[in-house]
């Protein structure tokens, strides 16, 4: 599936026209009569940074490139989004203009711990020279690596739910008059539950969380 942009809010994990071919099965058919490509492609935009703030990341394709404090000791780094699905540049920065480049052959990746490491204890001394020399407490190791070549279809199911879960809590706050919760029909009584609107803070469906639990990323420390 190809992934489509809303020009305001951002990147969306499923386009338009895939998410208007399966809308009966996430349950928004009925109150998409007059939607537009563009609307569409605007919500499933929002439905995108929904899924990124309850996973903590985002499952953009391509090469990344981060900074992280690099430490001796250990060798390790945690990158922010894991897995790695390779590195195609290790470099670290010894001071303005000073870099030693570590061949990525020396790098030993574990997605189930989800760190990295310069696997050649010999390779990495060989810093501590100019380390020492210049004084900085502080090396930076900047990484350039991929992570996911196309984005998980758990990921863009997860989208499609979350959408739909927004079109139709839009169309059920359009159906009552604004503000009012509770409705009473010779003896039915309706309450609605007024949502709040924030991204961050828009629960996911159930289907929606059921689907990212494989690739949430929990804080720790």
């Amino acid at each position: 599936m190809a992934t489509t942009s809303d020009s305001v809010l951002g990147l969306s994990y499923m386009d338009a026209a895939d998410f208007t071919l399966r809308a009966g099965a996430f349950g928004c058919s009925a109150v998409m009569a007059n939607f537009t490509s563009d609307y569409i492609t605007a919500i499933m935009a929002v439905a995108s940074r929904a899924v990124e703030a309850h996973c903590g990341r985002d499952f953009t394709p391509g090469d990344r490139v981060e900074q992280h404090v690099w430490n001796y000791t250990t060798r390790r780094i945690k990158l922010n989004a894991p897995p790695v699905a390779s590195v195609s540049s290790y470099k670290i920065i010894v001071g303005p203009g000073l870099s030693a480049n570590i061949s990525t052959s020396s790098i030993y990746v574990n997605n189930q711990e989800n760190y990295i490491e310069v696997a050649l204890l010999a390779l990495a001394g060989t810093l501590v020279s100019p380390i020492a020399t210049l004084g900085l407490q502080t090396p930076i190791v900047e990484i350039t690596y991929k992570s996911l070549q196309t984005v998980p279809q758990s990921v863009i199911a997860a989208t499609g739910f979350t959408a739909a879960d927004i079109i139709n809590e839009s169309a059920s706050n359009m159906s009552l008059t604004p503000g009012l919760k509770t409705i009473k029909i010779e003896g039915l009584e309706v309450t609605k539950d007024n949502r709040r609107y924030g991204v961050t803070d828009w629960p996911l469906p159930p289907m929606a969380r059921m689907l990212l639990s494989g690739v949430t990323r929990l804080a720790v420390g």
